[in-house]
């Protein structure tokens, strides 16, 4: 079903006063959920607790400290979606305790690249994250991960314009039916980071300040929105040759995506 229909199964089915998400990798240090509670418990204004993470490998042996580069601590919701839009993260807050009622307000995350991203990019104008000092939350790195996962238009010998791709995890990790779409995932999540502004609970004038750091991350982002338009095109040349030989590549590309 692909990982954005789970997520979105998941949400749909939880009734409690807060909500997390986890991944069958990761690892929770036993007081995690105490700790991200707490704060939820004593701030009215927070709406996601998270504690901070230190990555292992395979087998359990310590990798790194992960360090956190922003913080959405501030009152200020225009200053929290800055940092959330702006510095490059690993979205490992997105396993944090959430706010159900703040998570209730927004459209359920979707299924495309980053949506993580956006989606806490869509709590940060909610409400305030608080970060947990201790190292309680355990991210395992391996080789069958989601970020390793490659398109199926990369898992077959044939001529193509360009090796490159989007953002892992890729589009059909997300959506195993986008193996053939043309996504264009950058612009995608401009538009969401659009959207997003545009039903936040703001001011006229916070609206404005954040449809501005749109431009900046555009200028960020510009070379990655080329890139997907040459990825769009080397999907449309894939689409065409799987449709010169259907039964041949359609057990390939089952293949590519059962490994």
């Amino acid at each position: 079903m692909g990982a954005g229909w789970n997520l979105r199964r998941v949400y749909e089915l939880a009734t409690g006063k807060y909500f997390k998400w986890a991944a069958a990798d990761d690892i929770l240090a036993p007081e995690f959920l105490r700790r991200c509670v707490a704060p939820l418990e004593t701030d009215a204004g927070c709406v996601v607790a998270y504690a901070k993470t230190k990555e292992v490998d395979e087998n359990g042996t310590f990798i790194k400290n992960h360090v956190t580069p922003m913080t959405a601590d501030s009152n200020d919701p225009v200053t929290r979606f800055r940092e959330m839009l702006l510095t490059y993260h690993m979205c490992y807050q997105i396993f944090g305790v959430m706010r159900m009622s703040a998570l209730r307000q927004l459209p359920p995350q979707g299924s495309y690249v980053n949506s993580d991203g956006v989606l806490l990019a869509q709590m940060s104008l909610l409400g305030r994250f608080y970060e947990v000092p201790e190292h309680l939350f355990i991210s395992r790195r391996h080789f069958g991960q989601s970020s390793t996962i490659l398109p199926v238009r990369l898992a077959q010998p044939r001529f193509r314009l360009t090796n490159r791709y989007c953002t892992l995890p890729c589009p059909e990790w997300w959506d195993p039916a986008k193996s053939r779409a043309l996504t264009f995932p950058e612009f995608r999540q401009l538009l969401e980071y659009f959207l997003s502004i545009y039903r936040a609970p703001l001011g006229a004038g916070q609206k404005l300040r954040c449809y501005f750091m749109l431009l900046p991350w555009i200028k960020i982002h510009f070379r990655h929105m080329l890139k997907d338009l040459i990825i769009a095109a080397d999907q449309v040349l894939y689409n065409v040759q799987v449709a010169k030989t259907p039964s041949t590549d359609f057990k390939q590309e089952v293949g590519a995506r059962r490994s």
